[in-house]
C-alpha cells in the first residue's frame, strides 16, 4: 500500500475539517432553558457563541403562528439585545436577562394553537442572521399578589367620534388603588396631552393573584378632532393606567386608535351630495386607489394609524392616488377635510 498516497489523503481531510471548524458559527444554551415563566420575574440566558464576523446575540419573547412552532416574527413581546460582541472561533459564554412585563398575557390564555417562543438569535453587526433557535415555553401566572392594570381583549382600532366604546380590562392590586380606563391624546413623542374621556374605578379594591375584569364604557365627544385633523403628529390611544389612592402614578399601557369625524345630520346641499356618493376603490389596494367621482373632492389627505400624515393633494385627483410605495397596512383616507375612511394597502 502506499502509505505517502494514504498520508496525503488523511492531510487534505484534515484541512477540510480544520476549515468547516474555524468557519463554524454558531449560538448555543449552556443554561437550562426556562420553560415556566412566570409574569413580572427576570430568567436568565447563558449562551455560547463562535462567530467569523462582530456580532450581537438578541433574546427575545415572541409568538408562535398557529401551528405551535413557527415564529411568527410580527410578534415582538420583550427581549434583550448584547451588541459589539468580537469575532471568535472559539465558544464564548455570555449571560442576557429578559424581563417579562408583569402585565404579560399568560400562555393559558393565547388563542388555540399559539404558543410563546424564545427567539435565541444570532446576527451580525448590520442584522444578518447567523444562527438561532426557537424553543418553546410557557408564560404563567405569578404567586404573589402585584400590582398591575392591563386591557383584557381586542380593543377597536378605528372609532367615530360621538360613538360609545366597550373597552376590557382587568388588574390585580395589594392594597386599594385608582385605575382609570380612557381615551387620551398624546404628544408625537408619546407623552400624554389630555384625557378625551375616562372611566375612573376608585378605590380599586385589593385583589387575590386572580384579577379583577370590568368593563369601561366611554362615550366619545362628538366633538373630539379627528386623527386626521390632529398637528404636530399628536395622537390618540386607549389607556389603562393604576395610580395610588393619592393619584401618584404606578403602572399603565395603552395602545393606538384613530378617531374619525362624527356622523352628522345632513344639510340640504349634503343630502344631495349624498345621492352620488364619493367611491373610493378598490379597496383593499395595491397600486392605485380611484375615486368615482373626481370632480367633487378638493383634497385628500392620509395618515397612517399612528396618526402621521404620508400624503396630501389637491391636485390631479382625477388620476388617483399611488399606493405602490406604501407599506402594506391600514391607513385613513380623508376627503375635502371631513370624510374619513379606513383603507387597506395590501
Amino acid at each position: 500500500m502506499n502509505t505517502k498516497i494514504i498520508s496525503q489523503k488523511f492531510k487534505i481531510l484534515g484541512m477540510i475539517a480544520f476549515g468547516v471548524f474555524a468557519n463554524a458559527q454558531s449560538l448555543y444554551l449552556t443554561s437550562a432553558l426556562p420553560v415556566n415563566v412566570t409574569v413580572g420575574s427576570s430568567p436568565s440566558f447563558t449562551l455560547n457563541y463562535t462567530s467569523a464576523t462582530p456580532c450581537k446575540i438578541i433574546v427575545s419573547l415572541i409568538k408562535s403562528q398557529s401551528d405551535g412552532v413557527t415564529p411568527d416574527w410580527n410578534t415582538w413581546q420583550t427581549g434583550t439585545i448584547l451588541d459589539n460582541l468580537p469575532a471568535t472561533s472559539s465558544p464564548v459564554s455570555k449571560t442576557i436577562t429578559v424581563t417579562v412585563p408583569a402585565n404579560q398575557t399568560i400562555s393559558t390564555d393565547l388563542p388555540s394553537g399559539i404558543n410563546y417562543l424564545w427567539a435565541l438569535t444570532l446576527q451580525d453587526s448590520s442584522g444578518g442572521w447567523i444562527a438561532g433557535s426557537q424553543p418553546q415555553t410557557n408564560i404563567i401566572s405569578s404567586n404573589t399578589v402585584i400590582d398591575n392594570v392591563s386591557f383584557n381583549g381586542a380593543l377597536p382600532a378605528s372609532v367615530s367620534a360621538g360613538s360609545t366604546q366597550s373597552i376590557p380590562y382587568k388588574y390585580t392590586a395589594t392594597t386599594d388603588r385608582i385605575v382609570k380606563v380612557g381615551l387620551s391624546k398624546y404628544s408625537s413623542s408619546g407623552n400624554w396631552i389630555s384625557d378625551v374621556v375616562s372611566v375612573i374605578i376608585n378605590p380599586a379594591s385589593a385583589t387575590t393573584t386572580t384579577p379583577v375584569s370590568g368593563v369601561a364604557n366611554l362615550a366619545i365627544p362628538a366633538g373630539t378632532t379627528s386623527t386626521a385633523n390632529l398637528s404636530n403628529g399628536e395622537y390618540y390611544g386607549w389607556e389603562a393606567t393604576m395610580a395610588t389612592t393619592s393619584w401618584s402614578y404606578m403602572n399603565g399601557t395603552n395602545t393606538n386608535v384613530v378617531v374619525t369625524s362624527a356622523n352628522t345630520t345632513l344639510s340640504v346641499s349634503d343630502s344631495e351630495a349624498a345621492k352620488n356618493p364619493i367611491k373610493i376603490y378598490p379597496n383593499p389596494v395595491k397600486n392605485t386607489l380611484y375615486f368615482s367621482n373626481p370632480e367633487k373632492i378638493k383634497s385628500v389627505k392620509i395618515n397612517d394609524l399612528t396618526g402621521k400624515e404620508i400624503f396630501r393633494s389637491t391636485k390631479d385627483l382625477d388620476k388617483g392616488v399611488d399606493f405602490s410605495e406604501f407599506a402594506k397596512g391600514t391607513y385613513i383616507i380623508t376627503l375635502n377635510g371631513t370624510d374619513s375612511q379606513k383603507i387597506i394597502k395590501e
